[in-house]
């Protein structure tokens, strides 16, 4: 996949390590979202996020994206993207984030956009997963007006007892 995707209203770029403290913002700018999914923990601390941020690195196929606002170049959002080694005829989008100021004009939407036609570049992809916590519904809907479906998969956290729901969509003919 390319390091960088353009459309209207954002722009995709690789996440750096000096956007950490710009995104452990935006994350605490958000905490409807996380209530929302029920997420368990603390606040997430600038240590945890970093420990995420280099086992992404680490990881062969996954990248961590920045969206940024293309009018000011204002960090708004990031995404989690892995093209799977197990399946490899399947993409996955574990985290589209975008931060709760931005929400509702059309940031994610485009975002989800741009990161599906990054996917569908790799030949050998036939399904992007995108993952929503059970209890948010609001992101299922989300999901399901972009096109996906129940893949009758999730999973479970037991650290934070969270669920996770798998949503599936084929590649267009």
């Amino acid at each position: 996949m390319h390091s960088e995707y353009t459309g209207r209203q954002v722009r995709l770029r690789v996440l750096e390590d000096d956007d950490l403290d710009t995104v452990l913002a935006l994350i605490r700018s958000t905490p409807n979202y996380f209530a929302a999914i029920g997420y368990g923990r603390e606040p997430l601390s600038k240590l945890e996020l970093q420990r995420d941020f280099e086992e992404a690195q680490a990881t062969e196929g996954r990248t961590l994206y920045a969206i940024e606002r293309q009018s000011d170049h204002t960090l708004i959002g990031m995404a989690d993207v892995r093209l799977e080694t197990t399946m490899s005829d399947t993409a996955t989008i574990a985290l589209l984030l975008i931060a709760g100021p931005y929400q509702q004009h059309g940031y994610g939407s485009e975002a989800a956009e741009l990161l599906e036609q990054a996917l569908w570049a790799e030949p050998e992809v036939e399904f992007i997963m995108a993952g929503v916590a059970e209890s948010s519904q609001l992101g299922q809907r989300f999901w399901q007006s972009r096109g996906y479906q129940p893949s009758g998969m999730t999973t479970h956290d037991p650290q934070t007892s969270r669920t996770t729901v798998w949503f599936a969509k084929r590649r267009p003919a």
